[in-house]
């Protein structure tokens, strides 16, 4: 997921972990509130950060917490792909505001990974939306259970795959 990542040149990322800094080659994580309000009125009027409005470089920006914040920015970010790490701590708290987001990406031209390791706790309103589904190795028997069932994909097959392995699912 991280190489994918990488290859993209305009993302924001929501990373409360703070595992994905490597990507982020350009600028420290972003923790003040105000440096990301200023992205936020960036994007509201229409333009690109400044350090990038006349080049065509990667546009790549990291939040470590504030999630409201990132989901703000995130409605105005037109054309950017919208990474979420540890979605399943969001889905539960931010459910309506992300089913709306979700939902209308296409209206932004926006992409979207939500990226979790608990598959099971994956709101259906946002599973209905998905066009393709990375899967690494999983033991969990509720999240097994939820390939097989809403996606009809054998357990095994995800249970018997190494470390860094994963299986590309187009929906």
């Amino acid at each position: 997921m991280k190489r994918q990542l990488l290859a993209l040149p305009r993302v924001l990322l929501y990373d409360p972990n703070e595992e994905h800094g490597p990507l982020d080659v350009r600028r420290p994580r972003l923790r003040q509130r105000s440096l990301f309000e200023h992205i936020a009125a960036w994007f509201a009027s229409g333009g690109r950060p400044p350090e990038t409005k006349d080049r065509e470089e990667r546009q790549f920006f990291r939040l470590v917490e504030g999630f409201d914040d990132f989901l703000d920015v995130a409605e105005l970010a037109e054309g950017y792909t919208v990474a979420i790490d540890e979605a399943h701590d969001v889905w539960v708290s931010h459910r309506t505001r992300l089913d709306r987001l979700v939902h209308t990406v296409r209206h932004r031209e926006q992409s979207w990974y939500l990226i979790s390791h608990r598959l099971a706790w994956c709101p259906a309103s946002i599973q209905s939306q998905l066009d393709k589904l990375v899967v690494f190795r999983m033991n969990f028997a509720p999240d097994l259970d939820t390939l097989r069932r809403d996606w009809g994909i054998e357990p095994d097959r995800i249970r018997n795959l190494a470390v860094g392995q994963f299986v590309e699912i187009e929906l």
